[in-house]
């Protein structure tokens, strides 16, 4: 949980995992100050299995007012590559504005 304080409107997530990878990521919001959490975007390798929803590539990804709420779960990839400690060097990177 990241407290900032006050409220901010947010267009650009990117995370690095300080270990191996996970099979699924889910990010909620709160927009009472942690009172009550919504789903915002899962990631998975399996999105069905995850999260009972498909990839975002399966359905339409197109933003627009009637499905400005809808939470997508998008494709995680493996990892191309690990650094000497074992860790991922993916960025797991989405943009809140297009899904």
């Amino acid at each position: 949980t990241l407290s900032l304080g006050k409220r901010f409107e947010i267009f650009y997530i990117s995370l690095q995992p300080c270990g191996p990878l996970p099979d699924s990521i889910a990010l909620y919001k709160s927009s009472d100050f942690g009172r009550t959490w919504k789903p915002w975007q899962y990631f998975s390798t399996d999105c069905y299995r995850a999260f009972g929803l498909p990839t975002s590539s399966e359905h339409s990804a197109q933003i627009s007012s009637a499905n400005i709420q809808e939470v997508l779960c998008v494709a995680l990839k493996p990892p191309s590559r690990y650094n000497s400690q074992g860790q991922s060097s993916n960025v797991i990177a989405f943009s809140t504005t297009i899904g």
